[in-house]
């Protein structure tokens, strides 16, 4: 498993020996006047969310930064639930993706942003488990849509949207909290964004639940449980736990970038025609639930 970075860097950055903790040290004590734009992807996330957690105040100077995908917001705001202090949506440049956020944020069910190539929106689950209203009905045909229009092959477009709809389908059945459950995605240009998150019990809970899998030592142990075929709660000889095959087929000849979330873990899958085998797992501040990430590029 990766060690976390910043232990490490906190560890010896009494030394001075560190250049990330220094910088980071001297943007933490700049005078308010001053105002540093950063870029904020998931490696940042991270490494923010381990200062935070250890005890560092992200909030002594402004510092705005600019969000690198839908997913980066989304899980943000899933660690300000946890009780970490790391930047909040007020924090950052104001795009498309955070706007849609803090609409979901203040109590609507949907949000969406339309224009030629770039085409997002997001849902809330509100809806029961044996329902399907017209919202997320649209949601899906405009998900096939945008990534048909971002340049997708048109049977990838629908095999993607077929494993959103059975991530989804795992929010309501494994999460225990369907309710704060939300989907979303984003195109821009040839890059099409898919966003399935919750802030219920999380993927070890949930397998934990079933004697087969009560073993599971930690998250990074049951992420990769999670993803493997037949996998689920309720078994392997359930015939459930085939939602992961639709997204890996769905994703097949694509240049792809997957990051699954759940408690302290991680796991990430990069390259063409990702697969379990080449992924990586490393620990993380803990936050609720499950959250998975999907940046696909023609």
């Amino acid at each position: 498993m990766d060690v976390p970075r910043i232990a490490t860097r906190l560890s010896v950055a009494t030394s001075g020996d560190c250049d990330f903790v220094r910088e980071f040290d001297y943007l933490l004590a700049a005078p308010p006047s001053q105002d540093f734009p950063m870029h904020l992807g998931f490696e940042e996330l991270d490494e923010l969310a381990f200062a935070a957690a250890a005890g560092g105040n992200l909030h002594a100077r402004p510092t705005r930064w600019t969000a690198k995908n839908l997913g980066t917001v989304i899980e943000l705001q899933w660690l300000a639930t946890a009780g970490i202090r790391v930047p909040s949506l007020n924090d950052l440049v104001a795009s498309r993706r955070v706007q849609l956020v803090r609409s979901i944020g203040e109590g609507r069910n949907t949000a969406v942003f339309e224009r030629e190539k770039c085409r997002s929106r997001l849902i809330r689950c509100y809806w029961a488990e044996d329902e399907e209203p017209d919202e997320w009905y649209e949601f899906c045909r405009s998900l096939q849509a945008a990534a048909i229009v971002a340049g997708f092959p048109t049977k990838n477009a629908q095999e993607l949207v077929a494993a959103t709809r059975e991530l989804v389908s795992n929010v309501f059945e494994h999460s225990a909290a369907p309710t704060t459950g939300i989907v979303g995605f984003a195109t821009l240009s040839n890059e099409l964004e898919i966003v399935v998150a919750d802030q219920g019990i999380g993927v070890l809970q949930s397998l934990r639940s079933s004697p087969e899998f009560s073993a599971l030592r930690d998250s990074g142990e049951a992420l990769q449980a999670a993803l493997t075929d037949g996998t689920s709660r309720f078994g392997r000889s359930s015939g459930h736990g085939g939602g992961f095959r639709n997204l890996f087929r769905g994703l097949l000849n694509l240049s792809s970038s997957l990051r699954f979330r759940s408690g302290d873990h991680a796991l990430s899958i990069n390259g063409t025609n990702p697969q379990l085998e080449i992924a990586r797992i490393g620990q993380k501040v803990k936050l609720p639930g499950f959250i998975v990430c999907i940046v696909c590029r023609r």
